[in-house]
């Protein structure tokens, strides 16, 4: 569920937030237009930042069954592609 800062999947501002329902890992996949740093936080904790060019995943482990809180950190136009099973 996307939440703030997205307009139609896409980030308006350099951060946006979104939840997602599950327990272990899934896979955010982003789309960027050219080199982005992105930085993603899940639950609070911090994921490595890393610089995606065009669209690429980004493996995230959700502790317990659950809504996740998920905040993804990069350039306006960042693009959310959806999420899944690894």
């Amino acid at each position: 569920v996307l939440c703030d800062s997205w307009d139609d999947g896409a980030l308006a501002l350099d951060e946006g937030a979104l939840w997602l329902y599950g327990s272990g890992n899934a896979e955010l996949e982003l789309e960027a237009a050219g080199p982005t740093l992105v930085s993603v936080f899940v639950d609070g904790r911090s994921l490595a930042p890393r610089i995606l060019t065009g669209r690429d995943s980004v493996d995230v482990a959700l502790a317990g069954v659950g809504w996740h809180a998920v905040v993804v950190r990069g350039a306006p136009g960042l693009r959310f592609v959806g999420a899944g099973d690894p």
